[in-house]
C-alpha cells in the first residue's frame, strides 16, 4: 500500500511538472481556476478521461497491470488524457472562432503553453490575438470569445511589426 501510494505521488509530481509547470497547478484549476475554462463540454471531456484511465482496474488490464502501478498509471494517464482532451477541445473552439471572426493577422499559442503560462504569469498572458482593421483583439478562454485589447496593453503584448502597421501607441 504504501508503495503504490508512493509511486502515485511519484506519478502526480512528474505530471503536473510536465503538463502545467507545477505542482499545485493542477488542483488549481480544479479549484480555484475552475471558471477560467468557459461554457461548453470540458467537465465531461474531464469525466471522460477519467473513465478511460479507470480501465486499468479492469480484468483485462488488471492482470497485466502490478498492483503497486495501477493507481500511478491511473493518476498518470488520466492527467495526460485530461489535458489532451480539454486542451483538444479549447484548441478546437478558437480556430472556429478564428474562422469566423475572419481576422488580418492571427497569433496563436497552444492550450497546453496556456496552462503552463497563465497561471504563473502576474501579468497579463496573451492565448491568442487577433488583428482586424488594426483592431486589436485578445482572445479569452473564459468567454471562449475575442475581446478588444486596449491600446495600453497591446504596446506589451502584441507583435511589434503590429504595432508599427496600425500605428498603435500607449495612450
Amino acid at each position: 500500500m504504501l508503495i503504490s501510494a508512493f509511486l502515485a505521488l511519484c506519478a502526480y509530481i512528474f505530471m503536473a511538472l510536465l503538463l502545467f509547470g507545477g505542482i499545485f497547478a493542477p488542483v488549481g484549476f480544479l479549484t480555484i481556476w475552475s471558471g477560467r475554462l468557459g461554457p461548453g463540454y470540458w467537465p465531461w471531456l474531464m469525466a471522460l478521461a477519467l473513465a478511460i484511465s479507470s480501465s486499468v482496474y479492469l480484468p483485462p488490464l488488471r492482470e497485466r497491470i502490478g498492483r503497486h502501478f495501477r493507481a500511478p498509471l491511473f493518476i498518470a494517464s488520466s492527467m495526460a488524457f485530461s489535458v489532451l482532451l480539454v486542451g483538444a477541445y479549447a484548441d478546437a473552439r478558437r480556430q472556429k472562432s478564428i474562422a469566423a471572426f475572419s481576422p488580418t493577422h492571427v497569433l496563436q499559442h497552444s492550450f497546453f503553453r496556456s496552462i503552463r503560462s497563465a497561471p504563473q504569469e502576474f501579468q497579463f498572458y496573451l492565448h491568442a490575438a487577433a488583428l482586424k482593421d488594426c483592431t486589436p483583439y485578445a482572445w479569452s478562454y473564459r468567454e471562449m470569445a475575442f475581446y478588444v485589447l486596449k491600446p495600453s496593453v497591446a504596446v506589451n503584448v502584441l507583435p511589434w511589426a503590429w504595432l508599427e502597421m496600425c500605428s498603435i501607441r500607449r495612450p
